[in-house]
Parts: C-alpha cells; structure tokens; sequence
C-alpha cells in the first residue's frame, strides 16, 4: 500500500496500522529478527507484514488492512488508504482492492 503524500511530507508522519483479521509482523536490521507486532501499529514508516496464523474455517469474511498517515504534531489525519483481501480456497488470499 501506498500513499501520495499531497498534503505533507510523509517522511516526517506517524502512521497509523489496523487490520481486521490476522497481525503485522516487521524484521529490521541488524539482526533480522521477526517481531509480531499485532493487529494495531503506530510507526514511522517502517515497512510491516501482513500475516495470519489461524485457518479462519467456514467464516471467511474480507480482511481490510488501512493505514492513516498523521502529522506528529496536531494528530490530524492527512492521508489514508485501504487494501481489502479476499479468501481463496482454505488458506489463501488475493487483492481484491485497494484505494
């Protein structure tokens, strides 16, 4: 997921992670060691990883993963976007959208 940026730098915003199904895990340098990190992060910028752990069975509603770019300062949300998954088959998933 992506987002442009229009309003102000993204460099410097604080970003906000959900997602409605399964965590995000990250691994970072030096080591490399894969941190779970859960279903809500708040970074700046640092690339994450979707991932689930439980087959979600016979119920298997869309996963929507969203991500708000905020200023640091005021808080105000100055971008977003939002990628919803679809199950295919019993463990897999495919984009179905993104905006």
């Amino acid at each position: 997921m992506s987002l442009n940026g229009s309003r102000m730098s993204l460099a410097t915003a604080e970003y906000g992670w959900n997602t409605s199904y399964g965590t995000f895990l990250s691994w970072d340098p030096p080591n490399y060691t894969v941190h779970l990190r859960g279903p809500v992060v708040i970074n700046q910028g640092e690339t994450l990883y979707w991932t689930y752990s439980d087959n979600p069975g016979i119920i298997k509603e869309p996963v929507l993963i969203t991500v708000t770019a905020r200023d640091p300062l005021t808080k105000a949300v100055t971008e977003t976007a939002a990628l919803t998954l679809d199950w295919e088959g019993e463990t897999a998933v495919i984009v179905r959208n993104g905006r």
